[in-house]
């Protein structure tokens, strides 16, 4: 028994409640060790360069932070995601697949530069597999998103 009469008497739940008390104190007490190896481990663990994710055959990569952030609700939207990420808003509204863009049918034809094939490639690669849409499909939507940010970036400027 140890020295205290009203050990016998107390509830387990006082017990309880006692022990943890003393490991509380316990913890508190104890010195912190110092160890400045696993400090600099530490150190360069959150230094070390982002990984980065290969999106298809062509080699095109992309930080995985943000190829986490796609939201992948439909193709359309995770299409205009992975672009964002692949150009910036410029390109993609002075940009096109082809060379002919979306106004074609229009006497006028406007000859817009190309995005990087081996991008939009990979891009059409990722969201294919990831939504088993067909190539036209997943190039139809390039197509838009391209149209659409050349039409935000327009309503801009005015």
């Amino acid at each position: 028994m140890s020295g205290n009469i009203y050990d016998f008497m107390a509830s387990p739940e006082l017990k309880r409640r006692n022990e943890v008390e003393d490991y509380k104190k316990q913890r508190l007490e104890a010195p912190i060790p110092q160890n400045p190896e696993n400090d600099l481990q530490a150190i360069a663990i959150e230094e070390e360069a982002p990984r980065e994710i290969t999106l298809g055959p062509s080699g095109t990569t992309v930080k995985e932070n943000d190829f986490e952030r796609i939201r992948w609700f439909s193709a359309a939207l995770a299409t205009r995601n992975l672009l964002t990420l692949l150009f910036d808003e410029e390109t993609l509204a002075t940009h096109t697949i082809n060379r002919l863009s979306h106004t074609f049918h229009l006497q006028d034809r406007v000859l817009k530069p190309t995005l990087d094939f081996e991008k939009v490639s990979d891009a059409i690669y990722c969201i294919q597999r990831r939504f088993g849409c067909s190539e036209m499909e997943v190039r139809e939507l390039i197509i838009m998103t391209c149209s659409n940010m050349a039409r935000t970036l327009q309503s801009r400027r005015i």
